[in-house]
């Protein structure tokens, strides 16, 4: 998938919003968001008010697009990030963002099935970003691509959530356990009204401890600020790409878009150094130095200092002539 369908995308969800399709299932979505969400922290009053700010932040929104060759990268980086790892404002380069991810970030929901986001939105204000996830229906792992036609939009937000800076990223629950659909249909979650336990009825040939719902902080929202912080970094490179001309006339023109250029976020591809000939230490072998974050200081625009995490990316080190040792490290990423 090229980069340019970063703006096709986004101009495709932006039409459809003016669907009657999609009144109806925004006038849902944010209604449920509404109830969830205190009077001071919605951006919106009514779910009418809340359909027309996305789309005022998708007009505003400044367009980014990952390769698929920063996907293996991000993930390895959003894994090791510490849960308790505060949102800073210099994390968003941008107030406004649209961000596409053509592999798709995909979770297992709290009923044990694939959700893959392909697109997020955020927008930055009063200290706080608002981040909503979007589906595309389209995606091979997605479960509800056998249902769509062609009245159904492509693209349909299924997620927000709300980042204050300063503080860690929000925790949501998820299975522990990928489940095919028919049995992911038989789980019933009963609700004690007085006591506030939930009780699980699980499928047969599962016990309850496969289907455990844990709790961790957002993952995709970890994905999102791990990328935003790559991009800072020289192990990346940012390239602007314009929209081609046709493609621009191409679009469906019902929202105009503050930006329609596109950051390419790319791996900088350079030879590593895996061995240094001035080192004093010897090694019998070859190993595998697992990436990690370290926290390195900065001074922001005020001249104050100031500490930012940096991502160091896995490296082999030792001599190239020696063999390559290795160990077995278990990644275990429970959704």
């Amino acid at each position: 998938m090229p980069a340019t369908d970063t703006v096709l995308m986004k101009d495709q969800l932006a039409e459809d919003m003016h669907s009657d399709w999609m009144k109806t299932y925004y006038r849902n979505f944010f209604e449920d968001l509404r109830r969830k969400s205190s009077k001071e922290e919605a951006a919106w009053s009514t779910a009418e008010q809340g359909r027309r700010w996305a789309i005022r932040a998708l007009q505003m929104s400044h367009n980014y697009y990952v390769a698929p060759d920063m996907f293996s990268l991000v993930t390895a980086a959003q894994e090791t990030m510490p849960e308790d790892e505060p949102v800073q404002p210099h994390d968003f380069p941008t107030p406004q963002g649209w961000m596409w991810v053509p592999n798709g970030i995909t979770i297992i929901d709290i009923r044990g099935k694939m959700v893959p986001t392909s697109a997020i939105l955020w927008n930055a204000f009063g200290g706080r970003v608002e981040v909503a996830f979007i589906v595309d229906k389209t995606h091979p792992m997605d479960y509800l691509k056998e249902v769509v036609d062609e009245y159904t939009p492509r693209l349909t937000p299924w997620a927000m959530q709300t980042l204050h800076f300063d503080q860690p990223i929000p925790r949501t629950t998820g299975m522990g356990i990928v489940l095919p659909p028919e049995d992911a249909d038989q789980i019933e979650y009963i609700q004690d009204k007085e006591t506030g336990t939930t009780t699980i009825y699980t499928p047969r040939g599962y016990s309850p401890e496969q289907l455990q719902i844990r709790e961790r902080p957002d993952e995709v929202c970890q994905w999102l600020l791990a990328c935003l912080r790559l991009m800072q970094q020289s192990i990346t490179s940012v390239n602007e790409q314009g929209l081609p001309a046709n493609l621009r006339r191409g679009l469906k023109g019902r929202v105009k878009f503050k930006q329609t250029r596109i950051a390419v976020i790319e791996y900088r591809r350079r030879e590593a150094y895996m061995h240094d000939p001035t080192s004093t230490r010897e090694y019998s072998h070859r190993f595998l130095r697992r990436g990690h974050w370290r926290r390195v200081w900065f001074k922001d625009e005020e001249g104050e200092k100031k500490q930012r995490p940096v991502f160091i990316h896995p490296t082999i080190v030792g001599d190239p002539s020696l063999p390559l040792l290795l160990r077995e490290h278990v990644a275990a990423l429970v959704r």
